[in-house]
């Protein structure tokens, strides 16, 4: 599976913090293990994970990818699906 691209982006200059990495939509899905549509009906419900809109550009951190997937995590079926909120 290929690996998907970052846009590190960095909120000031300062050399001594570490840059945030971005996703772009098609590759946020392809991190989830989603398709772009699903990821993009997931953010239209308010059922995906957290974005961020720049202009007509959605984006998403790949720090709250991974919380929104952690908060997911089941230990078997038998235990209630995650409910946002």
């Amino acid at each position: 599976m290929d690996q998907p691209s970052t846009n590190q982006m960095s909120t000031n200059d300062t050399s001594s913090q570490r840059p945030r990495q971005y996703l772009r939509v098609i590759d946020a899905a392809r991190y989830c293990c989603f398709s772009k549509s699903a990821f993009d009906k997931k953010r239209l419900v308010g059922d995906g994970p957290p974005f961020i809109k720049v202009g007509n550009r959605v984006i998403y951190s790949i720090e709250d990818l991974d919380a929104w997937l952690a908060r997911h995590r089941v230990r078997s079926t038998s235990q209630p699906r995650y409910e946002p909120g």
